[in-house]
This record gives structure tokens, C-alpha cells and sequence, in this order.
């Protein structure tokens, strides 16, 4: 019977603490309309992994402290246990809530930050209340007014944070009723993204000569660190870049859509720092991928509308599609041809696991360059993008190769074989460059960035991937390290370094260079630094509110509406 009662206290625990995960779940998911039902199924789905969890360690801390401290409970009804044991579990869900917060912080415009941490500053003073009833009871003759006081505080806070989530702020819809004529542009824009850049590695090799076209930038453009931020979702920070927004306004939040069991709605995005997503291994989380819709204009429905004519073209291996234990996709993957010979002479023969994954990047870069840069012959677009992410992929599995002094034992033959990979794929990015500088005309400006470096990946990331994931992995951009950004021609400053660019900045100042207003509603600046000064005079800034609300037209013809 006491065994019983103290699952029952331990249960208790465990499903306070699944609605506090719960809240978590739904503070995140910024597009999802907060729903009590919804509330209460996402903390019924949780209970069946953390709520067990938490129940089971419960019942061993109750026997632990009992065993150690000599003394036996006769336990009905336990307030002390339950008082304790939510206070501490407050405690742990704020640690996992201040986490969060940081990490997904661009999710969060001003008011709903003030909502937030209006729910820490609650949650944190209950947990305290909670301990200090708890002292309170025990030594001042166990009066249950402690508790009766602490049972109220609980219910207060508990409303307090749920009404919280309920007050977050909706996006209206807004009617694009002004019209505006402006002068179509004659400048060209050629845009490469190469994810994974890091100026650790170019700095170095720049003196050596081994990458001279980046260097003809450094020289005779202006270049620097490109500031990126979390989460660091390929498609989050894509739409940041086109439109000069942070996710609390562009709401492009996840390609994926999670499902819950017992929640009929689907959520966009699960909590970190707690293993959520290994719930897909119980079935109980299902994934599945979804295009989340355009809430905001970028610069590319922008041109559109004006009629300047752009191409984008990019490869989209992932990280997790060229893991060595997924061979699929090496069926899937175009053959590199003679081309990969030429970058990494001393590899032809080596098909392991592990250098297969240099193929099937350089592969899927090659094939979408080549294809991408006919397209631009062909069409002749006043606004050409290619990115390619083929780098951030090699990087995530040979990073440890390169700096093997920041990880534990690496074989020293290995790190004879593969030092050399990342400086090669380096070197293949520097020749794409030099293709496209030939190819710049007078007006031409060239920009070349990467939304993000890499960093060797933590010891304690190391060990869940060598338990959970992939053992190969090395690195990765989950905290959002700097990329880098190169800009060049007519205009730009020779030599200059570009200081606190932004991902942010970079649509803003693309729409300046074209001769078109800037949304004063972008979280992004024109970084009008980077150009000269004869330039910016013959070119000032204008502005406009939002091209939310604004529709532009072309001389000699009307923009298109969407």
C-alpha cells in the first residue's frame, strides 16, 4: 500500500511536469493558436515518456532519502513530497525554458518576449515559495496554512503562465492599398551562397595562395563576418536572407509538421536540450515534411512585381542525406564525373563510407552549378542566386580531421588521409568563384556569403551521437557561428571590411543597390558602409512603410500583383 502511495505522489510530479513541457511546447510553436484541449493533449502525449520518467525517478529519490535518512514515512497524503517535488521540477523546466528562449529568442517579437518572461519571473518565484513552505512547514509546528498557501500560489501561477500563451500577439492581415512608381533597375545582382564558409579557414589560406580569388575580394572588395542567429534551420535563415526578417515576422518556421499522439493538431517545432525528437523512435512522434507558407514578401516576389527578371538555382543535400548509413542516397546522387578527380587527386580509389559523402556533395554542387549557370547564359536574369551547401555537409562528418587536436584520439593514419578534404572542397569553391568574377560586367555586383560557419561539436554532443545518432559527426552550426560575406564591384569599397553585416542586412541592402525602397518594417539595415562615397551620393536610401503595404510599379508598365 505505501509503495503505491508513493507511485501515486511521483505520478502527480511527473504530470505536473508534462503540463509545464507542454506550455514549453506551445510557447515555441509561435503559429499554432493557443487551445486548452491542445494544452492538456500535448501533456497527455508527454506523460507517456517524461511523465513515466519523472514518476520512476521520484519513487527512487523518495526511497533514496528515506533509506539514507534513517527515518520511516507512514504516507497517505504527502504535501511535503509533492511541494518539494514540484519546486524542484520547476526548477529543471525553467533551466529547459531559459534554454529554449535563448536559442529560438528571433522567434519572438518584443511583446511576446515581455509575455515570456513575464512566465519565468512567475515560475521562478513559485519554485522558491515552494521550497520556502516547505522549510516553513517543517519547522514551525507543520501548520497546513504553509501549504494551503503554497496550493494557491500553484493555481495562480498555472493561470497566470497559460494566460500568458493565450495573450500572444496574431499577425493581422494587411492590404497592399498605396502604389508606388519607381525606376526599373538597370544594376545585376549575382548571388552565391556557399554554406559552411568560415573566415578560420580562408584567413590562413589566403597568404599561402591557395585561394586566390577570395582573395582578389579581401583586396578589391569589402568582406567580413557575416552575423547569423538561431535556430539555424536552413529554411528559417533562407527566409531571413530574402527578407531582411527575423522569423517573428516572416513565421517560416519549419519545414516539418510533428505529430502527436492524442493531439489532432500538428506543431511545427519540438523543444531542444531534452531529446524530443528521439520520440520518433517509439513511434509516438511522427515527422513529416511540409512547405510552410510565404507570410511575408521577400525580394524575390519584389522583383517579380517589378518585373526583374531572376534565376535561383542551389543543390539541397543535407547533412543527414549523406550519412555513411544511408546509402540510398548515393544511388540518388548524380555521379561526380572526371570533375571530382581534379580536386581531389589521391582520391580516386577510395571508396569508403566516409569519402563518400565528398562524392555525393561535390556531385550534387557540380550538377546544380553547371545546370544553374546554363540557365543563367540562357536567360541572362538581371538577378542570378546559387547556393550550394555541399561544404556544410563535408565540414559536419571531416571537421575533426582538420582540427584533430580539439577532439579525443584520432587514428594518425586517418588524419593523414582525410586533413586535406576541407582545404580541397575550399579550393573547388575558390574556382567556382573565379568563373563567376570573369564573367562580371561594369554594373555587375558579386556577393558571396554563407549564412553560417561550423564548430567542432561538444564533447556531450559527441556522446548522444555516438549513443542515438551518427558517430561520424563532428561539427555542426546549431548555435549559429559567424559566416562570412564577400562583396565586389562597381561601387563597393576596395579592401574594406564590413563590420556587424547581418543576415538580415543582406536583402535591405540588395534592394538599395538596385535603386528600390527599403520596408522600414525589416529588422535588417542597408549597410551602405560597404559602398563609396560617390556611390551612396548619386544613390540615397529611400524608404517606404512595408511592401506589405505597398505595391510597386515599373516605368513603362504596372508591377504584377500576387
Amino acid at each position: 500500500m505505501k509503495f503505491l502511495l508513493v507511485v501515486l505522489h511521483a505520478l502527480a510530479c511527473g504530470l505536473f511536469f508534462c503540463l509545464l513541457l507542454a506550455l514549453l511546447v506551445l510557447n515555441l510553436n509561435i503559429n499554432v493558436p493557443f487551445r486548452l484541449g491542445l494544452l492538456l493533449g500535448i501533456a497527455l502525449f508527454l506523460s507517456l515518456s517524461y511523465g513515466a520518467a519523472v514518476t520512476l525517478a521520484g519513487v527512487l529519490v523518495f526511497y533514496f532519502v528515506q533509506f539514507f535518512s534513517g527515518r520511516r514515512s507512514r504516507l497517505l497524503f504527502s504535501p511535503t513530497f509533492l511541494t518539494a517535488g514540484f519546486s524542484v521540477l520547476l526548477l529543471v523546466f525553467l533551466a529547459l525554458f531559459w534554454e529554449n528562449y535563448k536559442y529560438f529568442l528571433s522567434f519572438f517579437d518584443p511583446a511576446t518576449r515581455l509575455l515570456l518572461r513575464g512566465q519565468i519571473l512567475v515560475f521562478f518565484g513559485l519554485s522558491l515559495a515552494g521550497l520556502s513552505l516547505t522549510y516553513g512547514f517543517h519547522y514551525y509546528k507543520k501548520k497546513a496554512a504553509f501549504f494551503i498557501a503554497y496550493a494557491v500560489l500553484l493555481a495562480g501561477a498555472l493561470a497566470y503562465g497559460i494566460g500568458q500563451r493565450a495573450a500572444y500577439p496574431r499577425p493581422e492581415p494587411r492590404d497592399r492599398a498605396t502604389t508606388l512608381e519607381v525606376k526599373r533597375p538597370q544594376k545585376r545582382v549575382v548571388l552565391i551562397g556557399l554554406d559552411g564558409l568560415s573566415l578560420d579557414f580562408i584567413i590562413p589560406s589566403v597568404p599561402q595562395g591557395t585561394l586566390p580569388n577570395f582573395g582578389w575580394l579581401m583586396d578589391k572588395g569589402s568582406w567580413g563576418r557575416l552575423e547569423s542567429f538561431s535556430p539555424t534551420e536552413p529554411t528559417v535563415l533562407r527566409t531571413s536572407t530574402a527578407t531582411g526578417k527575423f522569423p517573428y515576422q516572416h513565421r517560416r518556421i519549419s519545414p516539418s509538421r510533428y505529430r502527436l499522439l492524442f493531439c489532432p493538431e500538428e506543431i511545427e517545432v519540438v523543444p531542444r536540450f531534452m531529446l524530443f525528437k528521439q520520440l520518433t523512435r517509439t513511434g509516438l512522434l511522427t515527422v513529416v515534411p511540409a512547405e510552410p507558407p510565404a507570410v511575408v514578401r521577400d525580394i524575390w516576389s519584389i522583383f517579380d512585381d517589378n518585373r526583374i527578371s531572376s534565376f535561383r538555382g542551389e543543390s539541397r543535400l543535407q547533412a543527414a542525406e549523406a550519412a555513411p548509413a544511408a546509402p540510398s542516397q548515393a544511388e540518388a546522387a548524380p555521379a561526380p564525373g572526371k570533375a571530382i578527380d581534379v580536386f581531389f587527386k589521391g582520391f580516386e580509389t577510395d571508396r569508403s563510407p566516409l569519402f563518400g559523402i565528398v562524392r555525393r556533395a561535390f556531385a550534387l554542387d557540380a550538377a546544380a552549378e553547371e545546370d544553374a549557370f546554363a540557365e543563367k547564359n540562357r536567360l541572362q536574369p538581371r538577378v542570378y542566386s546559387l547556393r550550394l551547401n555541399g561544404l556544410n555537409t563535408v565540414k559536419t562528418y571531416f571537421f575533426k580531421f582538420s582540427f584533430p587536436e580539439r577532439y579525443g584520439s584520432i587514428a594518425h593514419e586517418d588524419i593523414t588521409r582525410f586533413s586535406s578534404v576541407i582545404p580541397r572542397y575550399y579550393h573547388y569553391y575558390d574556382q567556382l568563384i573565379g568563373k563567376y568574377l570573369a564573367g562580371l560586367k561594369d554594373d555587375d555586383l558579386l556577393v558571396v556569403y554563407s549564412s553560417h560557419g561550423m564548430e567542432p561539436l561538444p564533447f556531450w554532443k559527441r556522446f548522444v551521437e555516438w549513443i542515438l545518432g551518427d558517430p561520424e559527426v563532428s561539427a555542426d552550426h546549431e548555435n549559429a557561428p559567424d559566416g562570412v560575406i564577400f562583396l565586389y564591384g562597381r561601387g563597393v569599397r576596395a579592401g574594406n571590411t564590413a563590420d556587424r553585416f547581418r543576415l538580415v542586412d543582406l536583402a535591405p541592402t540588395l534592394l538599395y543597390f538596385m535603386g528600390l525602397p527599403v520596408g522600414r518594417d525589416m529588422d535588417g539595415i542597408v549597410q551602405s558602409g560597404i559602398f563609396s562615397r560617390e556611390f551612396t551620393s548619386e544613390n540615397p536610401v529611400f524608404y517606404i512603410s512595408s511592401y506589405e503595404d505597398v505595391a510597386l510599379t515599373s516605368e513603362g508598365g504596372a508591377g504584377r500583383r500576387p
